[in-house]
Formats: C-alpha cells, sequence, structure tokens
C-alpha cells in the first residue's frame, strides 16, 4: 500500500473582518476530486495537511475540521471520523449519554452553541476543538456524507475499537433515515386500517378489531410521506417479561417496500424497544419470516414466549416464532449501516 500525499485541495484567504488582518489563515476551496478518487482506486492511501495553495501560489493554513468535512463530502465518503475532545452529548431527562443524533438534533445544538458564543456566554464548559469537530461533522452528514463519529481521542484504542468492535465507543451523527416515522394519532386511524385491510384478507396478519387499536394507539407509530400513511408498526409488552416487547404487525404500503422504509422502520422499532428497556424483540410470523430471519431474527418456541401470550397463541394458525437480542444503540447503528 502507498502512502500518498500532495497538493490536493485549493484554498482561498480568509481576508480582512472586521478590521483584522487574519494573514496566512485560510479557508477550504475547492478538492480535486478526480485526483484523489484515482489515487483511491488504486488503494493508495491519501494523506491531506491541512495547508493549502491558492491558484496565484499563496500558501494558508485551513481548520483541519473543515478540510476533514469539505473532502469527505466531495468524496461522498461513507463515514467520517473525529478524534475529538472528551465531551459527550448527555440527554439529561434520562441521564444517558447520546450514541446516536439525528443530523436535525445536531444542527440546533451547533446553533445554540454558536448563538452563545455570540452572546458572549461563560462558563459553558463544552471544549473548542468539540464544538469544530461536533459543527463540521454536521455539516459532513448534510453534504452527502452518510454518517459522521465523534470519538474520544483521549481513550486508548478508540479509533481501532470504533470500526471493529459491535458496540462502538463514541457519538454518530446521522442522516435522518427515520423522516417521516412518528407516533400514532387517531386521525392515522383510516391509513393504518388501509395498510392493514388487504394483509388480513390475505391471512398474513391477524385481523385487529379497529377499536383494540385506537385503545392502544400509544404503542402504535406510522410512516408518513405527503399526508399519507405508508407504514405501521406496534409493540406489545408483559409484565412479567419487562426485558422482552413483541413486534406485530409491522406493515409497509407496497409501492415502499423496495425504498428501505421496512428496514428503517424495524430499526426505529428496535430503539424504541431498547430505549424502554427491552433486551429481546420477539415476533410472529406465518409468511414473512424470511425476511426477518435476514434481519438477525432466530427462531424459537412457545416456551420462549411470555406466559401471557403463549396461553393466546393459536395451535391451528401455527406461526413461527420469532426473537432477536437488542445489545446496543451502537450495535443497531452498525446493522443500520447494511440495511439503510
Amino acid at each position: 500500500i502507498d502512502v500518498i500525499s500532495g497538493n490536493f485541495f485549493s484554498a482561498m484567504p480568509l481576508g480582512v473582518r472586521g478590521g483584522i488582518d487574519f494573514g496566512s489563515a485560510g479557508a477550504f476551496r475547492r478538492l480535486e476530486t478526480e485526483a484523489v478518487r484515482a489515487r483511491l482506486e488504486r488503494n493508495d492511501v491519501v494523506v491531506l495537511s491541512n495547508i493549502g495553495f491558492s491558484p496565484s501560489g499563496e500558501l494558508y493554513f485551513c481548520p483541519a475540521e473543515q478540510v476533514a468535512e469539505r473532502t469527505a463530502s466531495s468524496l461522498r465518503a461513507e463515514k467520517l471520523i473525529f478524534l475529538a475532545s472528551a465531551d459527550t452529548l448527555v440527554d439529561i431527562t434520562h441521564q444517558h449519554v447520546v450514541e446516536n443524533v439525528p443530523v436535525q438534533i445536531a444542527e440546533g445544538f451547533v446553533r445554540r452553541l454558536e448563538q452563545a458564543e455570540q452572546d458572549n456566554a461563560v462558563g459553558s464548559g463544552t471544549d473548542e476543538s468539540f464544538v469544530a469537530a461536533l459543527r463540521a461533522a454536521t455539516n459532513s452528514v448534510r453534504g452527502g456524507v452518510r454518517r459522521a463519529h465523534l470519538l474520544n481521542r483521549f481513550v486508548d484504542g478508540a479509533l481501532v475499537m470504533e470500526v471493529f468492535h459491535r458496540d462502538g465507543v463514541g457519538t454518530m451523527i446521522s442522516s435522518d433515515v427515520y423522516e417521516g416515522i412518528r407516533s400514532a394519532q387517531p386521525a392515522d386511524m383510516a391509513g393504518i386500517s388501509a395498510l392493514l385491510e388487504p394483509l388480513e384478507s390475505a391471512g398474513i396478519i391477524l385481523f385487529r378489531p379497529r377499536e383494540a387499536i385506537e385503545a392502544e394507539l400509544s404503542n402504535w407509530v406510522v410512516v408518513e410521506r405527503d399526508g399519507a400513511i405508508i407504514g405501521c408498526a406496534a409493540l406489545s409488552h408483559y409484565p412479567e417479561a419487562p426485558d422482552l416487547v413483541e413486534l406485530g404487525p409491522l406493515a409497509v404500503h407496497p409501492a415502499y417496500r423496495s425504498s428501505g422504509k421496512g428496514n428503517a422502520l424495524l430499526s426505529y422499532m428496535e430503539r424504541v424497544a431498547l430505549a424502554s428497556g427491552a433486551r429481546r424483540l420477539m415476533i410472529l410470523s406465518t409468511v414473512s419470516f424470511e425476511w426477518f430471519l435476514e434481519r438477525g431474527f432466530r427462531e424459537g418456541g412457545i416456551g420462549d414466549m411470555p406466559g401471557s401470550r403463549a396461553e393466546g397463541y393459536s395451535m391451528n394458525r401455527a406461526s413461527k416464532i420469532f426473537f432477536k437480542r437488542l445489545n446496543s444503540q451502537h450495535a443497531i447503528d452498525s446493522e443500520d449501516m447494511l440495511r439503510l
């Protein structure tokens, strides 16, 4: 493997701003994308410094985070990794570190930090390198990078663990693969019924009285697109098995089954189940079980079901029973890399 470095991007001066001449401080201008791609296709490792030259030959020092962000966006990279400070994003409501942040949430956080900086706020305690990395990570995802990761540079082996370990160690900024997925509302009942009726008529899923669905609507989510309900799913909890939830049904309009909506909806429900404290997900299926097998489910038996659910199991229908272990948000992230 050859390691290649060179003048792969051009820079421009920051110039004079607010009466201050920034001299040799510059900004990223343009990447020689095809030149970099050619090296990568030869399996070379391309190393970029943060020093760029302008078309006139002047040398400028550019922010490293900006160089990484713009380069990754130009190459439409799958992943961009920053070795940042030890700062993390914390959900103060549930008192846990946020491992996966949708890009919209990250953008809002960056705006608040920038506003605090403009207001000369003191004592926020947020490391500048973390803010710079978070800003660049967010911009890169908006620019076409699928995921950006912020790792604690003070953790020995953080990069190796993030790349090769199932659970990872960092904070991930991702595009909103769950766009349109939300909690169901009473006004969605007509759309939910329209999705379920063809499946019920074909015997693929059991008929569910609409009154029962309305009574448990807080357990349902829908996928909305342009005002239409194109997908729905529900989770059922069992008091005697707090570590398990049942997923069912999961339905997607036929026109959207090949666009990844089913995968996104399953991933979303896995995250909801995990956040509720569950560590196992159960589904019953007579037809679609191969789809679930491909997504990590394994066949079980009636004895593996919660007692109250086993009592209601229909021997005549003889649905197959499948389980999936929910390990962590990072494990779901890893699967998303392959599925979404």
